[in-house]
């Protein structure tokens, strides 16, 4: 019968490759870890950056004002109908318009 037993030399590889195969196991989970802590760190400092910078009452008490003098401004406006010089130079533009949109539409049928 043969012997089947491991010799020192075979057992001594396998212990090599087996202690660097933990050794980089170790060393992958050293990082995430690490990663994974720093992360956390960043993260709390933003949630801190936020909790500070919270809209509270006072700010929306202060935006509330702010549209309800938006509004009276707004309702302070009259309503009465344009001056009449206005009027007149909007329809003298209107008619140009006008004539421009005959004149390119008559060009364009030329064609």
């Amino acid at each position: 019968m043969a012997d089947t037993t491991p010799t020192s030399g075979s057992r001594s590889r396998f212990n090599i490759v087996f202690n660097a195969l933990c050794g980089v196991i170790v060393v992958a989970c050293l990082s995430i870890t690490s990663y994974a802590a720093k992360e956390t760190v960043a993260n709390r400092e933003r949630i801190a950056k936020i909790e500070a910078n919270r809209f509270n009452n006072d700010d929306g008490l202060e935006v509330w004002m702010k549209i309800a003098e938006l509004q009276k401004s707004i309702a302070a406006i009259p309503n009465q109908p344009p001056p009449a010089w206005l009027v007149a130079r909007v329809d003298r533009i209107e008619a140009k318009l006008d004539e421009l949109i005959k004149a390119i539409s008559d060009s364009s049928a030329r064609r």
